[in-house]
């Protein structure tokens, strides 16, 4: 029974660790992008290179012909 409450205590006290984890990297991540807003550095990420999709039949070509 004592090891149940120990058990329980200590999966609320990590739980609530992890929440507080999260809320900080949230508010970090919220930091950094205002951050960038007033500096004037916008990132646009539409304009970042995009991996084409490639069909099985295709990947297993280029693997025959390597």
């Amino acid at each position: 029974m004592v090891a149940l409450v120990i058990l329980v205590v200590f999966a609320m006290v990590y739980l609530i660790h992890l929440l507080t984890n999260v809320h900080a990297l949230v508010e970090l991540r919220l930091a950094r992008r205002q951050m960038a807003r007033r500096s004037g550095v916008a990132r646009n990420r539409t304009q970042e290179p995009v991996d084409r999709a490639i069909s099985l039949d295709e990947l297993l070509q280029e693997l025959h012909a390597a």
